[in-house]
């Protein structure tokens, strides 16, 4: 992992100052608070929360074991509190998680959600895991899903491949890994992937894609290429040996539940790396 410092009084593409960031797995405490405190603009706020999912069979203020929670959740804390960021806690019973996160997003009016998720090796017809597919689908605000290796590699942004298609969740995505690279010097990778007959759509695209990342000082490169979208863009992503894809959440309006064999469920399989996947309110 990159060794890297906040970096302040730089206008980012994408601005994002009050986060919510509900945690539940250790293993991804340290990634998910470094994405957040990068993300993070100045003067903004973290709320860091857990939450505690209350079986319908017991009163819904039933009180739960916290220990492990409160654990998490000060760990949390003191990560980020390393990266120079003061957070807010807090643990809250319900009934189910997914909804729990969305209403504190709203109630807090967050402008970013940031979700970790492993579900690479289970054989389930769902992309991550039902609360975060329900968090995606329903949240008032945009969402940030670290979805990491078998290995559990720390985030890192030396590398930073981006599969874009112009339309609005690839072009956040781009704005992203654009924040990233402009504070912390990485290389940024723009790929198209299409037919033969795409070239000029894909040179538009992508020379709007240089431009932006150009404007903030970012070393860019394009790649087009022709064929399978899945197949190419995890073929550049091991041959360039990236550290990071960050991939735009599908188009189309369909549950994210029912996404196995599209393009964004392959990547995050298949990816060598840890992968980002965004979704934008925007």
């Amino acid at each position: 992992m990159i060794k890297v410092s906040h970096v302040e009084n730089i206008k980012m593409p994408v601005t994002y100052d009050r986060i919510l960031v509900p945690l539940s797995r250790p293993e991804t405490v340290e990634s998910m608070v470094r994405i957040a405190c990068d993300l993070l603009s100045k003067g903004g706020s973290i709320r860091l929360v857990n939450i505690v999912e209350v079986p319908p069979q017991l009163p819904a203020n039933a009180v739960a074991k916290k220990d492990k929670a409160k654990a998490l959740l000060l760990n949390a804390a003191a990560c980020a509190k390393k990266l120079g960021v003061s957070t807010s806690m807090e643990i809250v019973n319900a009934r189910l998680a997914s909804e729990a996160i969305s209403a504190l997003a709203g109630q807090y009016e967050a402008n970013l959600i940031v979700m970790g998720s492993s579900q690479r090796a289970v054989h389930e017809k769902v992309l991550f895991g039902n609360v975060v597919d329900k968090v995606l689908r329903e949240a008032p605000c945009d969402v940030v899903v670290f979805s990491y290796t078998s290995e559990m590699k720390p985030i890192g942004y030396e590398r930073i491949l981006i599969p874009t298609s112009g339309y609005k969740h690839a072009q956040r995505a781009l704005e992203i890994g654009i924040d990233f690279e402009a504070k912390f010097g990485g290389k940024l990778t723009s790929i198209y992937v299409g037919r033969e007959t795409d070239t000029k759509t894909a040179e538009a695209i992508l020379d709007k894609a240089r431009l932006h990342a150009n404007k903030f000082g970012v070393n860019h490169e394009a790649i087009f290429r022709a064929g399978g979208i899945a197949d190419n863009i995890i073929g550049v992503a091991k041959e360039g040996d990236y550290s990071l894809i960050i991939i735009g959440s599908t188009e189309k309006p369909q549950y994210f539940k029912f996404l196995l064999g599209s393009t964004a469920d392959e990547i995050v399989n298949r990816a060598p790396c840890n992968v980002l996947v965004v979704r934008t309110r925007s």
